[in-house]
């Protein structure tokens, strides 16, 4: 679909604002939230093949293999390691003393589904407009969690690490034309512009109600104002 208009295209991300799991449709998992994230580091490899012809270069053919995920955070969610490794979490005892677990590391935990997950983070344009811009990666296939130990005034962190698989599929489940990766979104977020103009005619009952706008009586005058 051509473009209506040529939006600003050129924009700057500022920090990391949210990292989310999504289901097989693209909806936000309700567990899914990576909370507190800290960074996330999108690194592909790629593959480079030369062609030669009579001992002569003459072209260089470039792929991307894989593409490897890193998404650290200052809290450890039960509910994104439930999902991320495909074990369960159980619960234990009463309301008001209650215990939740979860087995870690264990043979399935490292070869759980890929899962597709979504970083936002916040940017604006050359011009100054605000945007958000979003990063959808269909396929991560993830590891274990890796919890590193509280350190003094830096607290505990959690990595999580995975592996971008090439997919035929969008996020929603969606055929692609070509196999992806993922797919970058800027969503604009434009500042509403409106001026107030009044149209002034005669007073008639008949124009009690003019086009849902609201209105003000001055004397025999009937004053229309539009917002």
């Amino acid at each position: 679909m051509p473009l209506l208009y040529t939006p600003d295209l050129l924009f700057e991300g500022f920090s990391l604002s949210r990292a989310v799991l999504l289901d097989s449709e693209g909806n936000e998992q309700p567990d899914g939230e990576i909370y507190g994230a800290r960074s996330a580091v999108w690194e592909p490899e790629i593959e480079s093949y030369d062609e030669f012809s009579h001992e002569k270069l003459i072209n260089v053919w470039s792929d991307v293999r894989r593409v490897n995920f890193t998404l650290e955070a200052g809290y450890t969610s039960l509910g994104v390691w439930v999902a991320m490794t495909g074990s369960s979490l159980e619960q234990s005892g009463l309301p008001g003393s209650e215990n939740y677990s979860a087995s870690v590391l264990l043979y399935d935990s490292a070869n759980a589904a890929p899962l597709p997950v979504k970083v936002i983070f916040p940017a604006r344009t050359a011009t100054g407009v605000a945007c958000d811009v979003s990063v959808t990666l269909f396929r991560v296939k993830f590891k274990p969690p890796r919890v590193s130990g509280a350190s003094y005034k830096d607290g505990q962190s959690v990595t999580y690490e995975g592996t971008v698989i090439k997919s035929a599929t969008d996020e929603t489940g969606s055929v692609l034309d070509r196999e992806a990766c993922g797919r970058l979104d800027v969503d604009y977020q434009w500042q509403a512009e409106y001026g107030v103009f009044e149209d002034t005619h005669s007073y008639d009952d008949s124009l009690a109600v003019f086009d849902d706008s609201l209105y003000t009586f001055d004397g025999d005058v009937h004053k229309t104002i539009y917002r």
